[in-house]
């Protein structure tokens, strides 16, 4: 229940951030339409769009708890990445540079209630993702849990043979072996998914949903891609 539980978290958090390309271009392009690069409103909506980029390439290094705050340069202002770099959530402190900019623009009448209720929604949701990453990411299991259950495999482990020798005969070690691989793999896979977020084989592939994200994003801007989609390599997807 606990894998299940855990592991169903990260899949819908997943699933959230590999669809904000999609929400962001059906929310935006009902609110400026169409895209000119010599609109004010173009200008406007490239920062929204830029933010939302920085948003998620700051929310993998918050969870990867890796300092190269950089690469968010490339995609705000000079004067707001400079404000971002002093805040300590900074994903956080992203959404709600987000919210307050779609406020200004609903001050200036850029967009409609309905617009500004349906970015807002989105915001909510993005922040309530971040909230779950950020407890996934900073819950720590009790050292008895994972003590306990380590003793337990290894005592059924020895004691399984003494069960099934009098049943399976010459079948006994391999079927141990077999029985004792299962359940060590189900402990292994039970501590990898504690913590989904540190760039291992097994986690989120955090860089490319940025990277898929970055390239939707600009895309849906009319911009030239220069960049290319992560690619798994091995069956592994970082």
């Amino acid at each position: 229940m606990q894998l299940t539980s855990v592991g169903g978290k990260h899949e819908r958090f997943g699933a959230v951030l590999s669809t904000i390309p999609e929400v962001l271009h059906v929310r935006l392009s009902g609110i400026f339409h169409p895209f000119k690069n010599e609109d004010e409103d173009y200008e406007m909506i490239k920062a929204v769009v830029y933010r939302q980029i920085a948003f998620v390439n700051a929310l993998k290094l918050h969870l990867r708890k890796q300092e190269q705050w950089h690469i968010l340069r490339d995609f705000l202002a000079k004067e707001e990445f400079e404000d971002i770099e002093l805040e300590h959530n900074k994903p956080l402190a992203l959404l709600l540079a987000q919210r307050q900019q779609l406020s200004k623009a609903r001050k200036y009448e850029k967009i409609d209630v309905y617009m500004m209720i349906q970015m807002d929604t989105t915001l909510n949701r993005l922040c309530d993702q971040l909230g779950i990453s950020e407890r996934i990411k900073n819950t720590v299991f009790p050292k008895p849990y994972s003590y306990i259950s380590y003793i337990f495999v290894h005592i059924f482990s020895c004691l399984l043979p003494f069960a099934l020798l009098s049943q399976t005969g010459y079948f006994t070690i391999p079927l141990t072996l077999l029985i004792v691989f299962i359940f060590n793999s189900i402990e292994q896979i039970a501590f990898d998914i504690e913590n989904p977020f540190e760039d291992r084989d097994n986690d989120i592939p955090m860089s490319a949903l940025c990277r898929m994200i970055e390239i939707d994003l600009k895309n849906m801007l009319q911009e030239e891609i220069t960049l290319n989609y992560i690619m798994s390599k091995k069956g592994i997807l970082m």
